[in-house]
């Protein structure tokens, strides 16, 4: 669902924000995202397209049907890590996410940081191919639990920092 403009003050804000509560997927599914998010326009499609891609991968592979993706964090005028006085983090201009865990059909699921499972091997590849920056458990203690998903325009190199046991 589109959005009005988000103003914010000292350079937060999205300028064509939309909301998305759930992605419909390639095979006419639908995937629900909670909560729900809120991103730039830009930053919803790649997500959508990674959680497509992605889920289907994962259902192909035999490891059963995911239902919904948990959101950790989207839109929120704040500095990197909520450092006050730090550089704006992309949470800020709508230009990430934070994912938590995939729940399939079962009722069973797979959490970030706390499963070790082969399934997050696939999902790294697939999201540091995708996105700018790509921070999990290992990076540092503030993406312990969650995995964080950017676009953030970098002059030369892209960041993925995501230690799997």
């Amino acid at each position: 669902m589109n959005l009005p403009p988000i103003p914010g003050t000292g350079g937060c804000g999205v300028a064509s924000p939309v909301r998305i509560n759930g992605v419909k997927l390639s095979s006419g599914a639908k995937l629900k995202l909670t909560p729900d998010a809120v991103l730039n326009c830009d930053m919803a499609a790649e997500v959508a397209d990674f959680l497509d891609g992605e889920v289907a991968r994962i259902e192909a592979s035999g490891a059963g049907k995911i239902v919904e993706v948990q959101n950790a964090g989207s839109y929120e005028c704040r500095g990197t890590n909520r450092v006050v006085g730090a550089k704006l983090s992309e949470h800020a201009l709508g230009n990430a996410i934070d994912l938590r865990a995939f729940k399939f059909a079962d009722g069973h699921s797979i959490t970030i940081g706390a499963d070790r499972t082969p399934t997050w091997v696939g999902v790294k590849g697939a999201a540091c191919a995708r996105f700018k920056t790509v921070l999990g458990p290992g990076s540092d203690v503030e993406h312990k639990d969650h995995l964080h998903l950017d676009m953030r325009m970098r002059k030369s190199t892209t960041i993925c920092q995501w230690v799997l046991d």
